[in-house]
């Protein structure tokens, strides 16, 4: 919500966002999830981060919401005091190829079940998406070049 909101920007209010964002990285461990056990059950909080916030790489999608999160913390305005942007931006600049293509690797296993390929139709709570399927092979290959610009653009501009 804070993305896409102004009247709580704040450079106060910012600062403690950006503490708040590197704290979950500091604390919990990267193949970490963090849940609550009720009634003998295993259950995430609700609007919590259960996992901390792992860094853009074109070899590792690590959730399905894995695009959507990066770009909503940059539009919050707090890029370059969360070193996980920073991070990401780099390993975008990087990731794209001489023909100005963001690339992905596909092909490993998990990456698979978490392909933006495989999600059947866009919601609120999926990837970054603007192509209403994937049916013409570059309408995915379009899809992450445009969320790689604007990603780039959030994190140097949005700053």
């Amino acid at each position: 919500m804070l993305a896409y909101t102004q009247c709580w920007r704040s450079e106060e209010n910012k600062k403690m966002l950006a503490d708040a964002l590197n704290h979950i990285n500091t604390i919990m461990k990267p193949d970490n999830c963090m849940h609550v056990k009720i009634k003998g059950r295993y259950m995430a909080p609700c609007f919590a981060l259960v996992r901390p916030i792992r860094a853009f790489h074109p070899d590792i999608i690590d959730t399905i919401t894995y695009r959507r999160l990066l770009t909503e913390i940059a539009m919050t305005g707090v890029c370059e005091n969360v070193g996980v942007l920073r991070e990401s931006a780099a390993n975008v600049q990087e990731a794209i190829d001489e023909n100005g293509v963001l690339r992905l690797n596909f092909k490993q296993p998990y990456n698979k079940r978490y392909s933006p390929a495989n999600i059947q139709y866009p919601t609120a709570y999926v990837d970054v998406r603007l192509e209403a399927d994937y049916k013409d092979p570059k309408a995915l290959l379009c899809d992450l070049t445009y969320w790689a610009v604007e990603f780039l653009y959030l994190v140097e501009n949005a700053c």
